[in-house]
């Protein structure tokens, strides 16, 4: 046994194999809960932390695949062309018609089964979504009777089977329902793709977003622009124009959406029209005569008053959005370090592509001055915080004011990739760690600390004294010596009369052995969770006063939703 968790020990540097381990016990009797009880505790806590938390689509090996992007079709754009051919498409048994309406998609209860998490055990990630809903599909002759005909049939392309498929847009929404209806469809609903993409099946929903899109399209251009005479669709609804002539296409909207990041800290912002408790990633539409990487600069500042380095902006993907044409193109960029924290680089720590967690006293990321007009709110949140959001019983004050967007946005990818990979593209550097020749010190450190059940900070309500305590690792025999930064921890009891009691407490908490607990001062925090306001202040006679700015650091990491943390060298 003891051979085993040497063997995980080491494998568990690994992403890729940590999955592998999953995937090997998964298959056998019993499966992960007969793994768990065999390792021990730091390697456990992260194979689940690591591994079960982790969505499908950001595993080691699984291809990245945004949602709307599914499209099971060949567009055929050859054959738009063709009038003849486009007609005998109309005309065949198999041709299938999606339908639209006002900007709303009729579709029905999907047929297919709930999808299932793969795996149940206490941690468990919330991007597994039941399929609901999938599209009505008519016939083209059934639409003879209420079909726009400033629309007519809009040609998508064909299926696999060889089907055609088309778009159709109506005139009487409640007439083409029962029409549906009455060719087999028990009950329809007429959706937004925008609304409820998450809720339909990848494939389906590419297809619908593609079918609003050009419907969209199509209602903004009914009238030429220059002379207001009334167009028809051409080329299968891919062009406009009078007397024949292909004259106006369809256009995307080009918006960028960024990851703005600073070490191990993203700002993340918030509209007023939102839910209460969603945020995301900032973003904006790409201006006429600006490059993208520009307009990922302009936009960082005009909605969050963020500077960011326009050489460190990196592509990481994009996706069609359904607002209704719209791409939206993510990048990574970075806050430019201050001077001071541009010296952990110095000491060996890449600060840009994430300081550890253990190595972060002194990094905290710059203010900055929200635009009102833009968002409702913008901060900054640590990347241990989100993780922690995002787990059942981890800890992360305030989660349950807090959400993302759902799996089928290009925001939530972009935040599990950053959260999940170490090597996220935060940055176009990487140092290498100068800690005793060996540079997967960086990256075990790192692990050891996510792995680490130990909070870094503890309050409890009200008025109390609080002690700032310095953490250093215990070398076991036979272990060699390893350059590391200590690692700091805040906490606050009310029912402490004297600090030493909170020193003891604390001691006990670390009865493991893994820690030597050292005093770095004291002094008093009034902690009020209902106004989400905490003010630290005043000191220990036993142990001195505690440097409340860096105590203020660490409270600000894991209380991202609090209205104020104010720090007083007054008081007692």
């Amino acid at each position: 046994m003891n051979r085993l968790r040497q063997s995980l020990a080491q494998q568990i540097r690994s992403t890729s194999a940590i999955y592998r381990i999953c995937d090997s016990f998964s298959a056998r009797p019993g499966g992960l809960p007969l793994l768990l009880p065999r390792l021990g505790k730091r390697e456990s806590t992260s194979l689940m932390s690591s591994a079960l938390s982790t969505p499908e689509y950001l595993r080691p090996g699984m291809t990245f695949q945004p949602h709307y992007t599914d499209l099971q079709l060949d567009r055929a754009a050859i054959l738009r062309k063709e009038t003849g051919k486009l007609q005998e498409f109309i005309s065949s048994p198999k041709a299938k018609t999606v339908i639209m309406h006002g900007g709303k998609c009729l579709v029905r209860p999907a047929e297919t089964e709930p999808q299932q998490p793969e795996i149940s055990l206490p941690i468990v990630a919330d991007h597994q979504t039941a399929v609901q809903w999938e599209p009505v599909y008519m016939a083209p002759s059934s639409l003879a009777e209420i079909l726009d005909e400033r629309y007519q049939q809009l040609f998508l392309g064909v299926d696999p089977d060889g089907s055609p498929v088309f778009a159709a847009v109506v005139e009487k929404a409640d007439e083409a329902a029962a029409s549906a209806q009455q060719h087999g469809s028990c009950k329809t609903e007429w959706i937004s793709v925008q609304d409820e993409g998450a809720n339909v099946g990848a494939a389906d929903a590419a297809l619908l977003a593609y079918a609003g899109g050009l419907a969209s399209w199509h209602g903004n251009h009914l009238f030429m622009g220059t002379t207001g005479q009334q167009s028809q669709p051409l080329l299968g609804g891919h062009s406009r124009g009078v007397g024949g002539t292909p004259t106006v296409f369809p256009r995307i909207d080009p918006a960028v959406i960024m990851m703005v990041t600073y070490g191990d800290w993203a700002v993340l912002g918030r509209q007023a029209k939102w839910p209460a408790t969603r945020w995301s990633l900032l973003a904006g539409f790409v201006e006429i005569g600006e490059s993208l990487e520009q307009a990922v600069v302009r936009e960082s500042e005009e909605e969050a008053g963020v500077k960011i380095d326009i050489g460190s902006v990196r592509y990481h993907s994009s996706q069609p959005w359904p607002f209704p044409q719209s791409l939206m193109l993510g990048f990574m960029a970075s806050v430019p370090l201050s001077e001071q924290d541009a010296d952990w680089q110095s000491k060996g720590w890449d600060s840009k592509q994430g300081v550890p967690s253990a190595a972060e006293p002194e990094v905290e990321p710059p203010a900055f001055d929200r635009n009102d007009d833009e968002l409702s709110d913008a901060r900054w949140f640590h990347k241990d915080w989100l993780r922690n959001a995002h787990m059942k019983g981890a800890f992360a004050p305030g989660k349950e004011d807090f959400s993302l967007p759902g799996f089928e946005a290009q925001a939530r990818r972009m935040i599990d990739s950053w959260m999940i990979d170490p090597h996220s593209p935060s940055s176009s550097s990487s140092a290498s760690p100068s800690t005793d020749g060996d540079p997967s010190d960086l990256q075990e450190l790192s692990t050891q600390h996510a792995a680490n059940p130990i909070q870094d900070v503890h309050l409890d309500s009200g008025s109390f004294k609080y002690m700032r305590m310095r953490l250093r690792h215990i070398r076991k025999p036979g272990a060699r010596p390893r350059r590391s930064p200590p690692r700091y921890v805040v906490r606050g009891l009310n029912s402490a009369e004297y600090h030493r009691e909170v020193l003891r407490a604390t001691r006990q908490e670390m009865d493991d052995g893994s820690f030597q607990v050292e005093p770095c001062g004291g002094g008093r925090i009034e902690h009020n969770p209902e106004q989400k306001t905490i003010r630290v202040f005043g000191y220990s006679v036993e142990y001195g006063q505690a440097d409340h700015a860096e105590t203020a650091k660490l409270l600000r990491k894991w209380y991202p939703l609090y209205n104020s943390i104010d720090i007083s060298n007054e008081g007692y």
